[in-house]
C-alpha cells in the first residue's frame, strides 16, 4: 500500500538530482506532473529558503540567540526580509541590523530594538512584500503584515522564558523533546501548530539544540495535507480526522519502511526521519490530487 507514495517520493528526489546535474527544467522527470508543477523537495533542508537560513542564520551556532533568530526568520520566511535583517553576509556580519537588534534586546531596550529592526526592513524593501507566499502567515489583527509579524515576535521576546528554553536545550543535549518544545512555542499568540512545527524542525537541524532530540524518529505534527496523504494510503475518506497518536503510529510505519526496504528508498540516498514522512505525505496528497483530477494547485515549476 506504500508503493504509490514511495513512487512519488523517488521521482521527486530523482528530479532534484537531475536538476543538480544540470538537466533543464521540463526534462528532469519522466512524470509530466512533476515537471510542470512545483513540489517541495523530499528533504526540507534542500529547499531554497532553508538553505539561506542554514548559511546565513544558523552560523550563529549553539547560542541562545539562535532560537530567537530562527523564530524571527521563520515568521517572515522570506529571503529578502532575511537579508534586510542579517545583511548580505549573514549573521556573522557585525554591522548587520541583527546585531543592533540583539544588542538592544540584551540591554533591555525592546522598543528601540524593534523600531530599528522595522526601519531596516522597510529601508531594504520599501514596498514589501515582507512575508513569504508559501505559508499562510497570520500577524496580529488590525496591523499591517510587517507590524503584525514583528508584534508576534515581540510577544516571544517579552516572555523572557525563551532564553531559558534555549539554554535548556543547549545544556541537556539528547534530553529535550521536540514535542515539548513544540508545545512551548505554540502557546504564543498567532503561533499555532504549523508555525511551532516549522521552528522545531529548524531546531532539529541546529547543532546543540534539538539535533539529538529523543523523539525525532518517533514524533511529528501531522498537518491537514499529511492527514489527507495518510488517508489516501489507507483508502479512507480524505477529510477523515484521527487522534495524533494514530497519525504518529502510521507515520512511524512509513518511516520504518523507508529505512528498511531499498525498493522503497535506496539505501545510498539520504535517510528519512519523521519530518520527512510528514512533509512528503502532504506533497503526495497534492500530487494525487493533480493526477486524479481532483483539483489544482497554485504553484507551477518556474
Amino acid at each position: 500500500m506504500y508503493e504509490p507514495f514511495f513512487d512519488y517520493a523517488r521521482a521527486r528526489q530523482n528530479a532534484l538530482l537531475k536538476k543538480r546535474a544540470g538537466v533543464p527544467k521540463g526534462q528532469q522527470s519522466d512524470d509530466p506532473i512533476i515537471n510542470y508543477y512545483k513540489f517541495c523537495n523530499i528533504f526540507r533542508e534542500d529547499d531554497r529558503t532553508t538553505i539561506w537560513l542554514r548559511e546565513n542564520v544558523r552560523v550563529i551556532g549553539p547560542h541562545p540567540h539562535l532560537l530567537l533568530a530562527t523564530i524571527l526568520f521563520r515568521w517572515f520566511n522570506r529571503i529578502e526580509t532575511g537579508k534586510a535583517i542579517w545583511g548580505e553576509n549573514g549573521a556573522l556580519d557585525s554591522t548587520s541590523p541583527w546585531h543592533t537588534f540583539i544588542e538592544n534586546i540584551d540591554g533591555g531596550n525592546i522598543n528601540r530594538a524593534f523600531n530599528l529592526l522595522r526601519a531596516s526592513i522597510v529601508a531594504h524593501s520599501p514596498r514589501g512584500p515582507y512575508v513569504t507566499g508559501s505559508y499562510c502567515i497570520i500577524g496580529m489583527p488590525h496591523m499591517s503584515k510587517l507590524d503584525g509579524v514583528l508584534a508576534c515576535v515581540r510577544n516571544v521576546v517579552e516572555d523572557n522564558f525563551w532564553r531559558e528554553t534555549a539554554q535548556r536545550m543547549l545544556d541537556l543535549p539528547g534530553q529535550v523533546m521536540m514535542q515539548d518544545t513544540w508545545e512551548w512555542f505554540r502557546r504564543f499568540p498567532r503561533s499555532g501548530d504549523f508555525m511551532a512545527y516549522e521552528i522545531v524542525t529548524d531546531l532539529q537541524h541546529s547543532p546543540g539544540f534539538l539535533d539529538q532530540a529523543p523523539d525525532r524518529m518517533t514524533w511529528a505534527n501531522a498537518g491537514p495535507g499529511a492527514i489527507r496523504g495518510l488517508n489516501r494510503i489507507h483508502e479512507r475518506y480524505l477529510e477523515q480526522q484521527h487522534p495524533k497518536e494514530k497519525t504518529n503510529e502510521e507515520m512511524r510505519d512509513i518511516l520504518q519502511a523507508a529505512l528498511t526496504y531499498p525498493e522503497y528508498w535506496p539505501s545510498d540516498w539520504p535517510s528519512w526521519d519523521m519530518r520527512t514522512v510528514e512533509h512528503s505525505l502532504c506533497e503526495h496528497d497534492k500530487y494525487e490530487r493533480l493526477r486524479l483530477g481532483q483539483g489544482t494547485v497554485k504553484g507551477v515549476y518556474r
